[in-house]
């Protein structure tokens, strides 16, 4: 395996373990906001102990759960936006932030009092309550979004740059050096971490797998009928039923190549 198999590899490895990774950060997120709402409800409040878990619960779980909600609805949503409409969008996000934990705060607290056995009876926040609840709310989601912006600028500093469209390259044979042009290519074939390029001179071996190959060249130009196998679609000349769903495919210098299910799928893909 070549170095780009490697990092193909550890970016999908990091991909499937991305959601698990968010899962965790969440949960801990819960008990470390729980615990604060928890030690100011004891604290603060005299409220019991075994009471101020479940109404810490109450605050922490919609928050962080909001929290992660409206996260992506900033990234996706809003940040494309021009300027003045993200700070609309914020402006109405913020409210509606505030106004959603309030209201699954209201909820939760009610559930609680049902499970106690005291009826499913929603309260409300004394005003300074309330509004220092709001406060919270459209600080919170102040930082949500900044986080988001933060977090949405990171991943784009550590994304891959494109690959730049292969127009050339340098293919060496004993002690001489070949300048190939793309545009001469015919077909590819593969040949583990190296290809086996025929061009409209002859054939070489060249430094770069089929992977490699399918990824820089021009896919309007190139067509992958095969998991071996790269054509020229300018050198393309007739494809013709092998069975079972397959084609023979002739290129112009007589060379024939059999596609799989998957090539013959997307050469049916360019007829009109």
């Amino acid at each position: 395996m070549n170095r780009h198999s490697d990092r193909q590899t550890s970016q999908a490895g990091a991909a499937s373990r991305s959601p698990w990774r968010y899962l965790g950060w969440m949960a801990l997120a819960v008990v470390l906001i729980g615990s604060l709402y928890a030690v100011l409800f004891w604290a603060a409040m005299a409220v019991p102990p075994g009471d101020a878990v479940l109404y810490a619960g109450t605050n922490a779980v919609p928050l962080v759960l909001l929290a992660g909600i409206f996260g992506l609805v900033i990234r996706g949503a809003v940040r494309p936006l021009a300027l003045s409409y993200q700070a609309l969008a914020h402006a109405a996000l913020a409210v509606s932030f505030a106004a959603a934990w309030y209201g699954a705060v209201i909820v939760l607290q009610a559930l609680v009092r049902l499970a106690q056995g005291r009826g499913f009876v929603p309260g409300h926040f004394a005003p300074q309550a309330l509004a220092w609840h709001a406060f919270q709310g459209v600080a919170l989601y102040a930082a949500i979004a900044a986080t988001s912006y933060a977090t949405a600028r990171q991943a784009q500093r550590d994304a891959p740059p494109p690959m730049d469209r292969l127009e050339r390259y340098f293919s060496k044979a004993s002690d001489t050096i070949r300048c190939i042009q793309v545009r001469d290519i015919v077909s590819i074939s593969g040949a583990q971490d190296y290809s086996d390029v025929t061009t409209t001179s002859g054939r070489h071996l060249a430094r770069f797998s089929l992977g490699e190959f399918e990824r820089r060249l021009d896919p309007t130009r190139f067509l992958r009928i095969h998991r071996s196998g790269i054509v020229n679609l300018d050198h393309f000349d007739r494809a013709e039923p092998a069975g079972s769903g397959c084609f023979l495919v002739t290129l112009r210098n007589g060379e024939t190549l059999r596609t799989s299910r998957e090539g013959a799928r997307k050469l049916r893909a360019l007829l009109f």
